[in-house]
C-alpha cells in the first residue's frame, strides 16, 4: 500500500518520521500520534520496527497488579532518544511506557513507576477487575502497530467525533478541567498532562465501546510516577 495521509481520519499510513522540534521558552511540545494501518503481526513480525510503537510488548513485566489476575494494557512505548519524545521531559529512563488498567478502570486513578526499560510497578492500586468491563471481548493485549508522531503547531484540539487520534503533551485536549491534579502515588500537585488516548486508537481496536471515553496520563515531577485514569464526555 502506498503512503497516504488522507486515507482515514486520524490514521497515518507511514512509519515514524523524524522532525525538528521547536520549543517555546515556557512550554513543552505537543504531538499528534497516528497508528499505522497494518498490525505488525500481519507483516510477519512480533516486534515493532520503530523504537516507539503502539500496543503490547512481551518483554514488559509488571502488567498484572500485585494480588490480581487480569493484566493492565500497554498502550504506547516511547523512545526517549527521539528528540520529540525527549522534548516532553518525562524523566523515567530510556523508554517510557504508557499503561492503563482498562479491566479495572471505573473512575479510579492508578499510578505506576518504571523499574528499568522492561518493568513497571503499580503503586496505590485500588481497582477491582471486571472481566466484562469495559466490554465483553476486550483482548488482554492490544495489537502492536508502528506509529507516526507529528508536531502540532499551536494548541491541539480534538475535532468532534474524533475517537482515533492520540494526543501527547501538556496541552492535550481533555473533556474536563484538571487544574491542580494530584499524583495518585505521592499526592503531590506537581503533575502535568502527558497524553490522551481515545476509544479507537488503532484499526480494529475498540477499547471502551463508547467513543466519548478517554484514558489520560499524567507525569509527577516529584516522585516520577505516571498517574492514569479515564474521563468521559
Amino acid at each position: 500500500m502506498s503512503p497516504r495521509d488522507d486515507a482515514l481520519p486520524g490514521l497515518a499510513l507511514r512509519d515514524v518520521s523524524v522532525e525538528h522540534v521547536e520549543l517555546g521558552a515556557d512550554r513543552l511540545a505537543n504531538y499528534e500520534v497516528s497508528v499505522v494501518d497494518r498490525a505488525l503481526s500481519d507483516q510477519g513480525g512480533d516486534a515493532p520496527r520503530g523504537a516507539s510503537f503502539f500496543g503490547h510488548d512481551p518483554k514488559l513485566e509488571g502488567l498484572v497488579p500485585f494480588g490480581h489476575k487480569l493484566p493492565a494494557h500497554l498502550v504506547l512505548t516511547l523512545d526517549s532518544s527521539d528528540q520529540r519524545v525527549a522534548a516532553l521531559n518525562i524523566s523515567v529512563g530510556p523508554v517510557i511506557r504508557l499503561v492503563h488498567p482498562y479491566y479495572y478502570s471505573q473512575g479510579e486513578s492508578f499510578s505506576y513507576h518504571h523499574q528499568g526499560e522492561n518493568q513497571i510497578e503499580f503503586t496505590n492500586f485500588r481497582g477491582v477487575a471486571d472481566g466484562s468491563w469495559p466490554h465483553e471481548g476486550l483482548a488482554s493485549t492490544l495489537p502492536a502497530h508502528d506509529i507516526k508522531i507529528l508536531v502540532i503547531k499551536g494548541k491541539p484540539q480534538r475535532k468532534w467525533g474524533d475517537c482515533s487520534t492520540i494526543f501527547m503533551g501538556n496541552d492535550a485536549p481533555t473533556v474536563q478541567n484538571y487544574s491542580g491534579r494530584k499524583c495518585a502515588a505521592c499526592s503531590a500537585r506537581e503533575t502535568r498532562l502527558i497524553a490522551s488516548i481515545p476509544s479507537r486508537p488503532a484499526p480494529g481496536v475498540n477499547i471502551w465501546n463508547n467513543d466519548f471515553v478517554f484514558a489520560l496520563f499524567w507525569f509527577c515531577e516529584k516522585c516520577k510516577a505516571i498517574t492514569t485514569h479515564n474521563e468521559c464526555d
